[in-house]
């Protein structure tokens, strides 16, 4: 992502408010899919693998 698209991304999300950790079932309504679709997201973050072609 470009610098001005993360300002606004980071921005979008402060506003909605959300708490620091969230259960799987949480994330998996904020992100309208399954809490098997988080696990999966989740173990791609731990692998250092990028879902979206960023940089990390």
């Amino acid at each position: 992502m470009t610098g001005h698209l993360t300002q606004a991304v980071l921005t979008t999300w402060a506003a909605k408010d959300l708490p620091t950790r969230l259960l799987s079932g949480q994330v998996a309504k904020l992100l309208n899919c399954s809490t098997e679709d988080v696990a999966i997201l989740v173990s791609a973050g731990e692998t250092g693998q990028s879902l979206f072609g960023c940089v990390r």
